[in-house]
């Protein structure tokens, strides 16, 4: 396959991985709409600091099969089948532990309701380990339509348990039972979707363990970034801080979660495929990395903008401590959007330890930041540490991966300047609209507000940017496809 089909097959997936996405978390933010009228603060820190613990055992299967198979190319049923037992094996185990450790995590936090939700959320682990190890394939294969279906109706199920007995229980049970209901779901379509039937074998276990063990390295250290604030957090603040860090994070990191991360999980598969080419690797490299730069970065900047008119409107005056948190960690978002690629770069090429060194660096810088700041302004302080770290290491990123690919600093400028000058320019016009409106129309609130808002940022955006690629075309990024595109589409639609 040449390069640009391949670009073209990574262009189409993160099309309909961002649309997942978009679906997921509009279910996502309604679920959150109602259950935060519904519950407390307090039940999702419960359900936080049970997270945290739950994918803390987890760490104990998290070994990356379905990544060892993708990037593999040649991978053969005998992978196939002994990364299905592997995966069953230290499902059943970790389990186990789960429950082992449930009593000594509630006397950790001091919550004695931990003992049975972690009970309870074993059951999370064991059904997840015998997935269908086939499904890898609507990835590798890169036929996007059935990952879409597949992960859209794993979310629809939860959201249909979890709100029902919301309503009934008015606690964070609902939120138990709605992960239960999803996994059960994921289970079965797993068999309905996938034709491939796997067995039980052990017989190339080193040959996948061997390659999987800088990515379990990986995703411990991943964990550690990922719930080290909820371990800290509530312990010193407890569950009623941590869970408004959690829906302040939830919706702060929004691009990162629900924009960025499904166009690098569609580009894999093409950074694997095309690996072994330097020049095309780079080439398709900048070509993501734009898209990634177009999306996240005014959708990052309009998030922080518009939080204190969104938690207002949909979460309502209980959750007003969040917006502070919100724009905070939004703005941090950026930063680590745009790394983002480069560990799925080093993933194609073999090279997990460069993500291994960053990430440590990273935690050696934000851990301490966090000690810092959370026992003086809680989870407030927690977001600035999360700031600061996403800022420091920005450029240790790109510095390394624009040296493994032979990128220049002038190519990287070139490649976010416009997208970025249009994000600046309509968040300076939607913050001067929010001054006028505040001074004007001080009863204006609500949904139709912060309607009124997103539409004339995405408005701005699209004008600006379009007229800087009119004016600067000789510059090759994002906007070629994405305007080329809409200019064919609209004469086609006028013929």
């Amino acid at each position: 396959m040449s390069n640009t089909a391949i670009n073209k097959q990574i262009a189409k997936g993160a099309i309909w991985m961002v649309g997942l996405r978009f679906c997921i978390k509009g279910i996502s933010i309604v679920s959150t709409m109602i259950l935060a009228h519904l519950l407390v603060p307090d039940d999702f820190g419960v359900m936080a600091m049970a997270s945290s613990v739950y994918a803390l055992i987890e760490l104990m299967r998290s070994f990356g099969f379905d990544t060892v198979l993708i990037q593999r190319q040649t991978a053969d049923k005998d992978h196939y089948d002994t990364a299905w037992t592997l995966q069953i094996i230290f499902a059943i185990l970790a389990s186990a532990s789960i429950i082992a450790v449930s009593d000594l995590a509630a006397s950790y936090y001091n919550d004695y309701r931990l003992g049975l939700v972690l009970s309870t959320m074993a059951l999370v682990t064991l059904f997840n380990g015998f997935n269908n190890i086939g499904v890898v394939e609507f990835r590798k294969k890169l036929t996007f339509g059935k990952e879409f279906t597949y992960q859209l109706l794993i979310k629809l199920s939860g959201f249909v348990i979890t709100i029902p007995l919301a309503f009934y229980w008015r606690n964070y049970w609902a939120l138990l039972m709605g992960t239960i209901s999803s996994t059960m779901v994921s289970l079965i379509l797993s068999y309905l979707m996938q034709s491939y039937r796997p067995k039980i074998s052990l017989k190339v276990w080193k040959d996948v363990l061997g390659f999987s063990s800088w990515l379990y390295i990986n995703n411990i250290l991943f964990f550690l970034n990922q719930h080290s604030q909820n371990f800290i957090l509530g312990r010193m603040g407890g569950s009623n801080a941590l869970g408004l860090f959690s829906i302040s994070n939830e919706i702060g990191a929004l691009v990162i979660g629900e924009i960025v991360a499904p166009i690098n999980r569609a580009a894999y598969p093409g950074y694997s495929a095309v690996a072994s080419d330097k020049d095309k690797l780079k080439e398709t490299y900048l070509r993501v990395f734009s898209y990634i730069v177009i999306i996240a970065v005014p959708s990052a900047i309009g998030i922080a903008i518009t939080s204190p008119v969104f938690v207002a409107a949909l979460l309502g005056e209980k959750w007003s401590n969040c917006v502070p948190m919100i724009q905070i960690i939004s703005l941090g978002s950026i930063f680590v959007a745009l790394n983002s690629s480069s560990g799925y770069i080093y993933l194609a090429l073999g090279k997990q330890k460069f993500t291994t060194a960053l990430t440590i660096l990273w935690l050696c810088i934000l851990i301490p930041l966090m000690f810092w700041f959370a026992p003086k302004e809680g989870g407030l302080g927690v977001a600035k540490a999360i700031l600061i770290t996403s800022i420091i290491m920005f450029p240790f990123y790109q510095l390394w991966i624009n040296k493994i690919l032979s990128i220049s600093t002038f190519k990287l400028i070139t490649t976010i300047k416009r997208p970025l000058i249009a994000s600046v320019a309509m968040g300076y016009i939607v913050l001067k609209y929010l001054e006028y409106i505040g001074a004007h129309y001080h009863d204006l609130a609500g949904v139709t507000y912060l309607l009124s808002i997103v539409i004339l940022g995405a408005s701005c955006f699209v004008f600006i940017l379009f007229s800087l690629w009119i004016t600067t075309k000789k510059i090759s990024s994002a906007e070629d496809d994405l305007f080329t595109k809409l200019k064919i589409f609209l004469e086609g639609d006028s013929c």
